[in-house]
């Protein structure tokens, strides 16, 4: 009888925790961050280096054009190549936009560009100032849709490259629920940024 009484209690205690801690019907599950996420791995340029989520994927698309080069796109969601290239005779277009058509909720997308412009200095740039690897640099912060994306945060930082007219950008887009802890994983991802 005293064994039958020890196993209903331990039943109940299980059901119990089971339902104290469990998702109620109508609530969103509760948030975790894969243990991924808390890895990194490198990108590596020419003239830069840097370590970003490894949950986030690395995409090196052929995107650019006189003024600017897009060195890579970093996203946790899928992407697909971005530009277009069309003929028309002898003379050839590309177009290029983004490798993601919408970001889904939680979206991120990473652009890290190289850029140049005759008169270009950082003095021009708008912004909190701040310092990467030595070098100056700006950042804008823009709480709203941007076009297709549906990003509802966008963070873009214009970094002196120490070069006369030269810069690097980078540009992420966010899309909420997890926006916080996304824009974590970005400035991680920026204060590991060396410079050559």
């Amino acid at each position: 009888m005293f064994a039958l009484a020890l196993i209903v209690v331990a039943v109940s205690a299980l059901l119990l925790d089971h339902y104290a801690f469990s998702t109620k019907p109508g609530e969103p599950p509760p948030e975790t961050q894969s243990e991924s996420c808390l890895e990194t791995r490198a990108l590596q340029t020419d003239q830069t280096s840097l370590r970003f989520p490894s949950c986030w994927t690395l995409r090196n698309y052929s995107d650019g054009s006189t003024m600017t080069t897009v060195l890579a796109f970093l996203s946790n969601q899928p992407m697909h190549q971005p530009c277009n290239t069309t003929h028309s005779g002898i003379s050839t277009t590309v177009r290029c936009g983004f490798p993601i058509k919408t970001l889904a909720h939680g979206g991120v997308l990473v652009m890290f560009i190289e850029g140049g412009m005759p008169g270009w200095t950082i003095a021009n740039e708008t912004g909190r100032r701040f310092v990467v690897d030595h070098h100056a640099a700006r950042e804008s912060v823009t709480r709203k849709s941007y076009r297709s994306l549906d990003a509802t945060d966008e963070i873009s930082i214009f970094i002196d490259r120490g070069i006369p007219d030269n810069y690097y950008e980078l540009v992420g887009f966010f899309r909420n629920p997890g926006v916080a802890k996304d824009q974590q994983l970005f400035q991680k991802m920026l204060k590991s940024m060396k410079i050559q």
